[in-house]
């Protein structure tokens, strides 16, 4: 059948894909975090909030690639079965055990501004659009729970593995490209709200000055 993959092409290419999705959603929280660090600096707790989720996204990167490298010892036989290895990790469980905490930092990111927005001395209407402008990553932590529901009802043992697999083949990079696109979005909020022209102002204050600015114009009194 044109659907059925060669022998071990399937779990060859499974291995691959999970060190381009870790480094793809890594380093796409690590550039959020960044730009946290950059607009919330004269926060502490901010900032100690900034490294707890560093070293969280870090140490999740970092099991997930060592976990992967550990799937089959030797390695090789976790696609090629006629390799006599001794495989101790069920596939299914690693893919939803990457998947949770994946969904966690994802929400904690974005808890982080919200509850500095919403602490400013700001109208109802600046604040909303503001906690909008920082909720854009919800797009790539929606994909995420997307793919957690359909690794959750992910059968392996299906003779054809490819066509059981393919949802998790469309949410995946799906995924990965609404992270991206999420951190772009972040980096000029202020150009896609002009017309709310406070609220852009103070966005665009918080983007391209310090924060110290940004808190100051915000405590104004109206």
């Amino acid at each position: 059948m044109a659907w059925e993959a060669t022998s071990g092409s399937l779990p060859q290419g499974l291995f691959i894909a999970q060190f381009l999705y870790v480094g793809t959603v890594c380093f796409a929280k690590f550039s959020i975090l960044a730009m946290y660090w950059r607009l919330f600096k004269i926060e502490h707790y901010v900032r100690v909030a900034i490294y707890v989720l560093a070293v969280m996204v870090a140490c999740w990167g970092l099991g997930v690639i060592i976990t992967s490298c550990l799937l089959c010892i030797p390695l090789k036989g976790y696609w090629n079965k006629t390799i006599k290895a001794k495989c101790g990790v069920d596939s299914r469980i690693y893919f939803i055990g990457n998947a949770i905490p994946n969904i966690v930092t994802d929400a904690a990111i974005l808890y982080v501004p919200i509850h500095v927005v919403w602490g400013l001395n700001l109208r109802m209407l600046q604040k909303i659009i503001l906690s909008f402008v920082f909720l854009m990553g919800a797009f790539a932590t929606a994909t995420s729970i997307i793919r957690l529901i359909y690794l959750m009802s992910l059968d392996l043992t299906s003779g054809d593995v490819t066509w059981t697999t393919r949802k998790i083949q469309i949410w995946t990079p799906v995924e990965m490209d609404m992270v991206i696109i999420s951190a772009l979005l972040l980096s000029d909020p202020h150009a896609y709200y002009s017309t709310y022209d406070q609220a852009a102002c103070l966005a665009s204050i918080m983007y391209q000055s310090s924060t110290t600015q940004a808190l100051a114009i915000a405590r104004k009194p109206y």
